[in-house]
This record gives C-alpha cells, sequence and structure tokens, in this order.
C-alpha cells in the first residue's frame, strides 16, 4: 500500500469516505465493482479494512484513520527528521522509523504520532502526558525521550530513542534462554518499572510488544501511553475524560483485576501485570487467559478465573502437542520444568497475581529480590496459604489492636535489651530504668504533642523539624537532659537533610547541656557526632581532632552502645580522609559490639552494616560492598523503614559503590531516585550536597551534560549561600567540565575562573571524584582547540604536582590521566599514549571481579584499541575491542557514545 502514488491515494480518500458510510452487503457490491474499474484501487481499500479488521488479543485497536495515515507519512519532513516507515499502531497513535535530515547526526529515532482520529482533548491531555511521563525517567532500560512538537496539520509527536530489537517473548524463544536467563531479563526489566514507581510513574500496559531486547541482550521498555502518574492533581480533575476517551486503554491480556473493575491504579497493577509476563515467559501460557477466543473473554477471566500454577501449566503442556516443543525453547524436558517451578518459583508467581492487590508484593522491588533469592538458591519470603498466613489476614483486618499491642511488645522487648546491654549494677540498672521510663514518656508526650500541633496537614521532613524544635523548647526547658539527648537526635535528621549548619548549632547546644550536665556518655556521642558533621562540610583537621576527643572521654567512661556509635561515624571518616585499614577495623568492631548486645533489628544495627559496607568499599572489595549495600536496604524494607530519609541515604551510598564498580548506568539511576526522594523530603528544592555532586559527575561521565550542569549549578548556588568555598569550589569545576562538553566555552571559562580564584586559597585535593586542578580544565580547552601537545603537558604537570609520578595511585587520577592518553594519541605518540592507558586501568581495575562490567576499564581498552590500530597493531586492536565493547555495554549502557564507538570501531576491525 505504501507504494500507491499521489494521484491515486486523491482517488483513494474520497472512496474510503463513501464506503464508510455503506452498510455491509451495499459496500460489497461497490467493492465489486470498483474491482472491475480498478484493481489497484479496489485491492488498497480492501487490504485497509482487512487491517482493520485484523487485531490480536493482546494489542490495541487500530483506527482507519491510522491506516490511511501509512499511505500518505513515508518520506514526510517532521521537522528535522525524515518519517523511513511504519514501525507499528497502538491505541494512542502511530510509531515510524526516521532519520534525522538536517545532518545535526547520523542515526535513527522513532517519531510518535498521536493518532488524527483522537485528537480531541481529552485524548491529547493523554499524548502530552506521556512526554511528561518519558522526560523524567533517566533509565538505561527505558527508551529515552528525545524531542517534542506539533507537526503543520495540528497532530502532536514524540521523538524517541528508537529500539532495534524483538519482543522479549520472541527473543527468549529464539535463543531458548533457561529459567534462569528469562528471569534475568525480566530482573532487568523490574529495575526499569521500579525506577518508574520511585518517579512516581506507573506503566499500567506492560506486555511483550512493550518490551523489546536488543541482538546483544539488553532489554528496552517502551510506550508510556496509558501510564497514570501517581502524583498528579490533573487525574481528579479530567479523570472522568480520560476514561471516556480512552476505555479501551488497557491491555485483556495483561490488565489486573483492579484495571478490568475500574478500581484504583497503584504500582500494585505493575506488579500483576509484570508477574503474568514472567508466567508467559517461563511456561508458554497465560496464567488466567490461555484459550480465550476473544477480548471480553480474556477481561471475563481475570476477574473470575484463578491463575494456573506454574507447576501445573508446565504439567498441562507435557500433555500439549507442543509441550516437548515449549520445553525445548526453555532448554530442559516438561518434567524437568515441572519440578523446577514447583515450589518457590510458583509460590513468588502465585503471590504476584493475588486478585486483591494489598496480597500481592508491596513493590516490584520485593518481587525482584524474591526472584533473586530463588537464583541464589536462598529462602524466599513467598509461601503457600498457611496458618501464619490466615493469622496475617486477622491481623490486617484488625490492625489498629493488632499495631497497640505490637508497639507494646516492642517497647518491652528494647526495654529489656536495653537494660540486659547497660546495666551491671543493679542500683544503676534501676535508676537507669527509671530514667529512661520518664524519658520514654516525654517523647510519647512531645510526639503526641508535636502531631496535634501539626494536625492533618502534608508537612514536609524540614517543617516538622523545624516545628519540633519549637515544640521542644516549649514543652520541656526545664530538663535539660531530655533536651541534650533530643536535640541529638534531631541534629541526625538534619544530616539527612544535608543540612550542616543547623546540625552544628543543634550539637553546639547539645555539647553545652552536657557539660551542664556532666553526662559523660552524651557528651561523647556529642562530640563524634559534631566530628561527623565536620568531615562533611570537608574540615577533616577539625573532625579528626573532635573524633580523638571523643576517644579520650570513652577511655575514663566506657559505654558500649556510644562506642559503636562512635565507630560507626569513625568509618565515614576513615574512608575519605584516613586509611581503608582503620576504616574497615572500625567497622569490624562496632559490629562486634552489636552482636554481643544481641542486637540485629534496630537502625543503630543498620547503620553499622552499613558501615560495614563502606568499609569493604575503601578496601576496593566493591562486590562484597555492594551486597552488604542491597541487604541493608533489604533490612530496611522489611523492618518498615522504607520510607525513612536515611534509606535515602542508603540508597545514595549503593549508587558510590556502582559508580566506583564503572557500574556508570545504574549508578545515575540511582542517584537519579535519591534527588527524588531528597526533593520530596524538602520541596524547597535545597538537596544533600553529596547526592548533588555525585549524580551531577555521573551524569556527566553519561553524557547528560544537561543535567549535569543543571545540577552542580544547584550546588554551586547552596554553597554560596552558606559561604562554603569548598564546596563551591567543587561544584564551579564540574560546572565547567559540564559546559565544556555542551561546547558552551564562553560560560566554561567564567566557571574556571571561578574556580581558579577559589582554588588559590580552598585544598579541594581530598575529593573521591576528581582531580581538581585549575591545569585540567585549562588542557579539556586546548585539546578542543587541537592544541594536544600542550593539553597532555598541562594535564601531566597537573598529576605530577598530585603525587603521580612519586607513585601515588588515587583514583582520582583517572579522567586526566585518560585525558593525557588521549591527547598523546591526536599528538601522534601513541607508545606514549599506551602507556599512560595502562596506567589507567591499574587504577580503576580495583575489583578484578567485576571489570567485565566495568566502564571506567572498558573505555581504556577502547582508547587502546584506537592505539593499536594507530600503531598498525590490528591483533591486538581486535582482542582490546572486543573487551572494551563488552565492559561499556553492560557498565555505561548501549546508549552512550563510548559504546557506540566500540561497536563502530568492532565492525571496522571486522569483529563480530
Amino acid at each position: 500500500m505504501a507504494d500507491l502514488s499521489r494521484e491515486q491515494w486523491q482517488q483513494l480518500e474520497p472512496l474510503l469516505d463513501e464506503l464508510l458510510e455503506l452498510d455491509e452487503s451495499t459496500r460489497s457490491a461497490r467493492l465489486a465493482a470498483l474491482d472491475a474499474e480498478s484493481p489497484a484501487l479496489a485491492s488498497a481499500v480492501m487490504a485497509l479494512f482487512a487491517a482493520e479488521a485484523r487485531v490480536p488479543l493482546d494489542d490495541d485497536a487500530r483506527s482507519m484513520e491510522a491506516a490511511r495515515e501509512a499511505l500518505s507519512l513515508p518520506g514526510a519532513a517532521i521537522g528535522p527528521y525524515r518519517l523511513i516507515r511504519s514501525l507499528g499502531y497502538g491505541g494512542m497513535g502511530s510509531v515510524w522509523l526516521a532519520t534525522r535530515a538536517d545532518g545535526r547526526f547520523a542515526g535513527q529515532v522513532a517519531i510518535k504520532f498521536l493518532n488524527l482520529a483522537m485528537l480531541e482533548e481529552a485524548a491529547d491531555r493523554r499524548f502530552q502526558r506521556e512526554g511528561s511521563v518519558l522526560a523524567r525517567l533517566t533509565h538505561p532500560a527505558i527508551a529515552r525521550l528525545l524531542d517534542a512538537g506539533v507537526n503543520p496539520a495540528g497532530q502532536p509527536y514524540l521523538v524517541l530513542e528508537y529500539v532495534d530489537g524483538q519482543q522479549i517473548d520472541r527473543y527468549c524463544d529464539e535463543r531458548r534462554l533457561g529459567v534462569a536467563g528469562r528471569i534475568a531479563l525480566m530482573l532487568a526489566i523490574m529495575e526499569a518499572v521500579s525506577h518508574a514507581h520511585q518517579n512516581l510513574v506507573v506503566h499500567r500496559d506492560l506486555k511483550p510488544s512493550n518490551i523489546l531486547v536488543t541482538s546483544d541482550g539488553q532489554p528496552k521498555l517502551l510506550d508510556f501511553g496509558i501510564a497514570k502518574l501517581l502524583d498528579d492533581d490533573s487525574i481528579s480533575r479530567d479523570g472522568a475524560d480520560i476514561t471516556m476517551a480512552g476505555a479501551q486503554a488497557l491491555t485483556p491480556g495483561f490488565a489486573a483485576p483492579e484495571q478490568v473493575a475500574g478500581g484504583t491504579i497503584t504500582t500494585a497493577t505493575d506488579v500483576y501485570a509484570l508477574g503474568i509476563l514472567l508466567h508467559l515467559l517461563l511456561s508458554g501460557e497465560h496464567p488466567t487467559g490461555a484459550g480465550a477466543a476473544n477480548s471480553a473473554e480474556a477481561l471475563r477471566s481475570v476477574l473470575e478465573r484463578n491463575p494456573v500454577r506454574l507447576s501445573e501449566a508446565a504439567a498441562a503442556n507435557a500433555k500439549h502437542p507442543r509441550g516437548s516443543e515449549l520445553a525445548e525453547l526453555r532448554g530442559a524436558s516438561p518434567e524437568r520444568l515441572r519440578r523446577e517451578y514447583r515450589g518457590d518459583l510458583e509460590n513468588i508467581l502465585a503471590k504476584t497475581l493475588k486478585k486483591d492487590p494489598i496480597e500481592r508484593y508491596p513493590s516490584v522491588t520485593a518481587f525482584a529480590t524474591d526472584l533473586r533469592r530463588y537464583l541464589d538458591h536462598e529462602p524466599v519470603s513467598a509461601r503457600p496459604d498457611s496458618t501464619m498466613y490466615r493469622f496475617a489476614r486477622f491481623a490486617r483486618r484488625h490492625r489498629v489492636g493488632m499495631a497497640i499491642t505490637a508497639l507494646v511488645a516492642l517497647s518491652l522487648v528494647s526495654s529489656a535489651a536495653f537494660s540486659i546491654r547497660e546495666m551491671h549494677e543493679a542500683q544503676r540498672q534501676r535508676d537507669e530504668a527509671l530514667y529512661h521510663a520518664k524519658r520514654a514518656d516525654a517523647q510519647i508526650e512531645f510526639q503526641t504533642l508535636l502531631v496535634s500541633d501539626i494536625g492533618d496537614r502534608p508537612m514536609t521532613m524540614r517543617e516538622i523539624l523545624d516545628r519540633g524544635r519549637e515544640l521542644l523548647i516549649r514543652q520541656h526547658p526545664g530538663d535539660p537532659r531530655f533536651q541534650a539527648a533530643i536535640i541529638t537526635q534531631f541534629s541526625t535528621a538534619y544530616a539527612d537533610l544535608g543540612d550542616s549548619k543547623m546540625r552544628g548549632l543543634l550539637l553546639a547546644r547539645a555539647e553545652s547541656l552536657s557539660h551542664m550536665l556532666r553526662d559523660s556518655s552524651q557528651l561523647i556521642e556529642t562530640k563524634c557526632e559534631q566530628g561527623d558533621n565536620l568531615r562533611t562540610m570537608g574540615k577533616y583537621l577539625d573532625a579528626a581532632a573532635a573524633f580523638a576527643e571523643a576517644e579520650k572521654l570513652l577511655v575514663r567512661s566506657p559505654n558500649a552502645q556510644v562506642e559503636a556509635t562512635c565507630l560507626l561515624l569513625r568509618v565515614n571518616f576513615d574512608y575519605e580522609a584516613a586509611s581503608s585499614d582503620s576504616a574497615l577495623s572500625h567497622a569490624n568492631r562496632a559490629m562486634a559490639i552489636y552482636r554481643r548486645l544481641g542486637d540485629s533489628t534496630s537502625l543503630e544495627y543498620i547503620s553499622g552494616l552499613q558501615a560495614l559496607g563502606a568499609a569493604l568499599e575503601s578496601r576496593n572489595r566493591l562486590i562484597e560492598s555492594r551486597a552488604v549495600s542491597l541487604q541493608v536496604l533489604e533490612a530496611m524494607d522489611r523492618s518498615g523503614r522504607g520510607d525513612l530519609m536515611s534509606r535515602t541515604v542508603y540508597l545514595h551510598n549503593l549508587g558510590v559503590v556502582l559508580r566506583k564498580l564503572g557500574r556508570t548506568a545504574q549508578a545515575e539511576t540511582v542517584f537519579h531516585d535519591v534527588l527524588v526522594r531528597a526533593k520530596k523530603a524538602d520541596p524547597s528544592q535545597r538537596l544533600p550536597t553529596q547526592v548533588l555532586i555525585h549524580y551531577a559527575a555521573a551524569a556527566l561521565y553519561q553524557h547528560h551534560a544537561d543535567s549535569a550542569a543543571r545540577y552542580y549549578d544547584m550546588l554551586a548556588t547552596q554553597a554560596v549561600a552558606d559561604t562554603n568555598r569548598y564546596w563551591e569550589g567543587r561544584a564551579r569545576f564540574g560546572l565547567a567540565l559540564a559546559q565544556l562538553q555542551l561546547g558552551q566555552t564562553a560560560a566554561a571559562r567564567a566557571s574556571m575562573r571561578r574556580f581558579a580564584a577559589i582554588a588559590k586559597t580552598q585544598n579541594l585535593s581530598s575529593s573521591d571524584d576528581e582531580l581538581y586542578d585549575a591545569r585540567v580544565l585549562d588542557a579539556r580547552v586546548l585539546d578542543a582547540e587541537r592544541r594536544h601537545g600542550e593539553a597532555r603537558s598541562l594535564l601531566m604537570d597537573a598529576l605530577n604536582a598530585a603525587g603521580y609520578t612519586s607513585g601515588k595511585k588515587r583514583s582520582i587520577f583517572r579522567s586526566a590521566l585518560l585525558a593525557a592518553a588521549a591527547a598523546a594519541l591526536q599528538d601522534g605518540a601513541s607508545t606514549d599514549a599506551l602507556s599512560l592507558i595502562r596506567a589507567t586501568r591499574a587504577l580503576v581495575d580495583r575489583d578484578t571481579s567485576a571489570k567485565d562490567a566495568n566502564a571506567y576499564v572498558g573505555e581504556t581498552w577502547l582508547l587502546e584499541a584506537r592505539a593499536l590500530t594507530a600503531a598498525r597493531d590490528s591483533a591486538g586492536a581486535r582482542a582490546a575491542i572486543v573487551r572494551a565493547r563488552r565492559a561499556l555495554l553492560s557498565g555505561a549502557g548501549a546508549a552512550h557514545p563510548l559504546t557506540a564507538e566500540a561497536i563502530a570501531l568492532a565492525k571496522a576491525l571486522g569483529v563480530p
């Protein structure tokens, strides 16, 4: 049909209008007459009607307007893009393959149009919502939004990343992936869905045709056309219109019961769809809709049929005419699949497919955690219905009474644990118990007053803390011991918000009260908290002095609980400013204290676990550190603390580990999630400095320079407001790099001048992510001007000044060393370039068990492949590019420019 001439189309369009108005019998007669007059036009018309009639169970209906569109759009110019061919149609619109027509870059994109037949207000709002949804999602497994606009005919369009891949089910079958391989693909998609949920987006249409897998095994999630924004106030205003416009905006085979019944859409809706998808990938059959003849039957089965258990589906397949074939596609026999599916795996899927959303996994992350446990042969949380399950249902029905009972029990257990840990003499035990009972009563009264003072109005964490400080002064002016303890707790909460200034003021007050009370334990804890606060401000010498004073006090007044707290705070200091050996030693000592005290559930214990992960990280035992970080997050979620700000801090720490591992795409995603959570905690948009610097650096490495510049600038603005030249210096340096990457040379030079002025008086050398030297920035400018020899000379001067030639091996040398290598290569000094490249790899390949997924390692292999190619060592270049491509794909992601370069060079070198 796409080959019809313009003249034929002009003849065809009025015929379509005429035929659409006729009943079936009259239309048949008219088509017969048309066939006699013009067989080509008759054939085209009948093909259009046939296309409209073919509507598969799991696809949206294709309108006749869309079919007309297919005849007229190929070759059309849409802004700077030129359409090539249709990729498909959905309920919201058509998707076309296009290429950039203005020569700005070579490559293909996907352009999605809103169907002309749907140009009504509600549908247009839904289409615009898809654009806003995609704009807030930055995950390597989600197709990125590149551009948006409206064509001259008034038809809105989105320009999306083009994904050249297969539907996930076809990909799995063609490659005969086994159970573990299929689950691994699903886990990658679940990370993307979890990212969407953390950005308050529910996809609502997860199905095979919306998940493509590229030839290198990278899955991509597409089509947020019917996604729901959980925080979108407009839903309550225009929900009725949207429902009317998109009444069929669901896929019958993958809709959750609440979608079919018109209930509330939550993240549990996507959990259900992911369960169906995994069931389909593993068994080849739909859990409720197998055999459904039409959409109506499929929708009815969602509400009325119980899902077939996975092992039963495998057993049924054994009797199926294609049973052996279905099993072979999964690399097994029907009987083996039935045995493998029975038990934990089918319990996991059964939990995802509960009719009641409350009974499903509470999050996609929890679902994924159980799948990982299954793959690692560890116990899973999903269990078949049992007495305990029925008890849980009873507890849910009587949640208020059970909650009170649980609080009382927890209070008793905590009191007992506290007494065992802290009391050695009977008299002291009794006196301390009385004090803590009074303190507990005072805390309950304080919290009650705080809640009643706040009322029902939603408040940010900062507002609650500020209100709490006022209430504390008003209600407890005559109880300095209580004030000192609560003020210290408040200071930790302000630390979670990144407000070191307020934290310092509170700790100064707590120190004064501790001296007045002669409370050595409180004073020691306050000193350690002050040391930690000074660390976050980059004042390492002052921090070391505070910790040293606390140690002296502990010798005179031993207290196991306070000692453990101080040890954990010391870990972070050691990690940044001292040594990895002392960090790990302090972490192990703290955990030994908690084990001796019998504590394995408190927030303090979880903090200890996190500190242990940080200490392992400082020793470059990064894989172990990542595992501990995941344990910490799981412990927070399992204990009901998933919404605490401290969980966001721990998530940030996981991002730091991922970044050091060279899993840069994952790190950027994690840091972005942390930003979203931090913004929710403080709508004033003041964000923690560590979060800002790490997200901006990760975004810069991923070549998302616009995002990097935005957050470096935000950090600089906050630092100026705080008169903190340390953080302003780090921010100006990063901002200059981002501006150079964006080609904004004049703006970059202004940032460079400000950085140079700060660097003259501020020591920025103790950093965990970059060599902060003005010569590094000057060299970047020279390199852009093709003055490669001068650039290399400046870079080596900066490195040598930082101790490179004296044998120091610091990760902050990475980018400067690699830039020097690239400049040497551009200058024709391939031998020198190779030496610098290999020196860089020795720095970044810090956990050899993870090097095949390390983007930094991949970058060194890419540059080595270029150097060896220039030296006419084609065999060596081919070996290097294989390693570069593998590491960059896994670490930086398929969309990274370095990955694209590696793939192109591999092709040029004849590497398959």
